[in-house]
């Protein structure tokens, strides 16, 4: 239960981050880049890095759990 309050936790503050760093970005980039881009595909490149490390996060903890044991 509490595993998966920690996991809510750091989802959240993923989520959190990104959507930071996603407005100040678009506050940053003239828009000329974003019609180059395109919105899709720069949101694209966060959810792949959130993803990415969510999954190192889960493999290191699993890691970590095993040499605890």
């Amino acid at each position: 239960m509490n595993l998966g309050a920690d996991r809510f936790y750091q989802a959240s503050v993923i989520a959190g981050v990104l959507s930071i760093l996603g407005f100040l970005s678009y506050l940053l980039i003239p828009p000329s880049l974003w019609t180059m881009m395109g919105l899709l595909g720069f949101g694209g490149v966060f959810l792949v890095i959130a993803l990415v490390l969510f999954y190192v996060g889960d493999r290191f903890e699993g890691r970590h759990g095993s040499e605890g044991l």
